[in-house]
């Protein structure tokens, strides 16, 4: 009878690990859709700047030919509107810099998900074997 209350116990201590395994995945599996919708978006904003950025640039290249074209009396003007979407690109293109930064931190953070997701998956197979194993114990003790 003690035998059988012991394995009882150490099936009661397994389920209750399963369990807790099972809410941590599950928990994994939020944060890392959370992480997958926030590198999404990331990535949508990142293209959304480069094309910006592109336009920019294809301003100020037309900008440019304008200028060439136009004569000394308009060149100043002309000028301060290169000077202008220069600043404006550079400062693109240093937003742009900062959301790649953080798209490579939220890749990094939905690897680190990934990897510790399967590591609950492992742990869950192994409490469900260890569990199978008591109950088959308790099966040929009783």
């Amino acid at each position: 009878q003690g035998e059988l209350d012991e394995f009882r116990e150490r099936a009661h201590g397994l389920m209750e690990s399963k369990r807790a395994a099972e809410v941590k995945h599950k928990e994994m599996e939020r944060g890392m859709r959370r992480a997958v919708t926030n590198k999404l978006a990331h990535e949508n904003t990142v293209k959304d700047k480069a094309q910006t950025a592109a336009a920019l640039e294809d301003s100020i290249a037309s900008a440019r030919m304008s200028a060439e074209q136009q004569s000394q009396a308009q060149d100043a003007s002309i000028r301060r509107a290169i000077d202008q979407a220069g600043e404006r690109r550079q400062a693109v293109r240093a937003e742009l810099d900062d959301i790649n930064a953080r798209d490579s931190d939220l890749r990094r953070k939905s690897d680190l998900a990934q990897g510790e997701e399967s590591g609950a998956r492992r742990e869950v197979q192994n409490l469900e074997n260890a569990i199978r194993e008591v109950n088959q114990n308790l099966e040929n003790a009783i």
